[in-house]
């Protein structure tokens, strides 16, 4: 496991203080059972489709990696396939990036550590070089960064990461589902239990593209107050920072299990490619 360290930029303070509040608690209140079913085996699917021939490694980056849930089941999947995989993992917040490299120390069973690369860094003002054959920015990090300028630049180094034939998979909020929630006024509340004595009080509050939520995660032993802003980004902006990085629109989805992308959709998760010339 290697650790490189980079710059942090303005937009980046919040995403940083994510890291902080959230990596104790992280994969308590976000359990691995909260990525759906058949994700790593979708996005494996994405990977192999890349091109690189059979039998040969891939590369794969994850951009915003937090504690590897969705990064490490894939390279998991990827090993039970044959696949040679060189990983690394990008996020602002080095506590996450700490519990990810743990967790790849010590994969299930008897299985070999995993080797991942991980590098502290802001993903809108700092690249990885490629060619990567996968490049994923998922789980909403994407709209973590809280200018439209500093998104267009995260999606714009995200693809000079790819190869010839790579992927980008970008994962966030449906922008109108999450507007429709606050169609009563700029302020939600709700109450998420997590079995006997445990339970996340979420309050969110709306104003413009910007989005903040305070969480209180409640157990038997804490009460922890937890905070996260975002800027509610538009499919339709994706798809222009994409187009505008010379990438092209492959397929929408709902998950990251390849699910079918409609008007109700939580979620929005784009794949993309380089544009083809004719």
């Amino acid at each position: 496991m290697s650790r490189a360290e980079g710059a942090s930029a303005p937009d980046a303070v919040d995403a940083a203080r994510y890291g902080r509040d959230f990596a104790e608690v992280y994969d308590e209140i976000f359990p691995a059972s909260t990525v759906p079913d058949g994700a790593a085996a979708w996005l494996a699917d994405l990977a192999e489709g890349s091109g690189a021939p059979a039998g040969a490694g891939l590369r794969v980056l994850e951009l915003g990696a937090g504690t590897g849930r969705v990064l490490l089941p894939l390279l998991d999947e990827l090993r039970r396939r044959g696949r040679r995989t060189s990983a690394t993992a990008v996020d602002v917040s080095p506590e996450m990036l700490d519990l990810l490299a743990a967790a790849a120390e010590a994969p299930a069973g008897d299985a070999p550590p995993h080797e991942v690369a991980t590098v502290v860094a802001d993903i809108s003002s700092e690249g990885v070089a490629g060619p990567h054959d996968l490049v994923l920015c998922v789980c909403a990090t994407i709209s973590m960064i809280l200018s439209p300028e500093s998104q267009e630049r995260a999606v714009a180094l995200a693809a000079e990461a790819l190869g010839d034939d790579g992927v980008l998979v970008l994962e966030t909020h449906h922008d109108a589902v999450v507007r429709g929630m606050f169609a009563a006024g700029p302020h939600v509340q709700y109450l998420v239990p997590y079995g006997p004595h445990r339970a996340l009080a979420t309050f969110g509050d709306l104003d413009g593209d910007r989005w903040d939520v305070e969480h209180v995660w409640i157990t038997p032993d804490e009460t922890r107050r937890l905070g996260e802003t975002s800027r509610l980004t538009s499919v339709a902006e994706l798809d222009g920072y994409a187009a505008r990085a010379g990438l092209e629109l492959v397929s929408r989805h709902s998950d990251l299990a390849g699910a079918g992308f409609g008007p109700t959709s939580v979620l929005s998760v784009g794949v993309y490619r380089r544009a083809r010339t004719t």
